[in-house]
């Protein structure tokens, strides 16, 4: 089998298994960009309200983080 040949197969291999692959593949990867900038900003949060900065309750901010982040991911799921 010649170089040339042996690349095309691997290649649509690769391409085959990538389709597969996009079936299996629910969320993308905004939701964790997402989430992960919403428990970033609750933790620190949570820290200022550690230090004497925020007179919060800390179970709000997270349950705010919490039901913003279910928002999104719903709204953005609908799409």
């Amino acid at each position: 089998m010649t170089d040339t040949r042996q690349a095309a197969d691997d290649l649509a291999h690769i391409r085959a298994m990538m389709d597969r692959s996009r079936k299996v593949t629910v969320f993308g990867g905004h939701y964790f960009v997402a989430w992960g900038l919403l428990i970033a900003l609750a933790l620190a949060g949570t820290w200022l309200v550690d230090i004497g900065r925020l007179g919060v309750d800390p179970l709000w901010i997270w349950a705010g983080a919490v039901g913003a982040g279910w928002a999104y991911s719903i709204l953005a799921g609908r799409r």
